[in-house]
């Protein structure tokens, strides 16, 4: 994950630009993919050629909008076939 500005999520323009903060967003992108292959959250393909629609619910707490990002930030990368929606 690189951070020139082709290379970074547009969620994260405004986002430090310390080493340690870049550190950080990798690990926990990282985390959030391991968990969802862990436990087999993308469903196989049912044959209808749509993605798999996602809730996220957000609390608008810290912990749930870095959720979103990361889960936003692999959904750009093309590691998460699925649509958002957070409500």
């Amino acid at each position: 994950m690189l951070d020139t500005p082709e290379d970074i999520h547009p969620l994260f323009y405004g986002a430090p630009r310390t080493t340690e903060f870049k550190k950080l967003r990798k690990r926990i992108v990282r985390s959030v993919r391991e968990a969802i292959d862990q436990y087999g959250k993308i469903a196989k393909d049912d044959g209808t050629g749509k993605p798999q629609k996602w809730l996220v619910c957000l609390s608008g707490g810290k912990d749930s909008y870095t959720l979103l990002a990361a889960l936003h930030e692999l959904k750009w990368r093309g590691l998460l076939p699925v649509d958002l929606l957070a409500c």
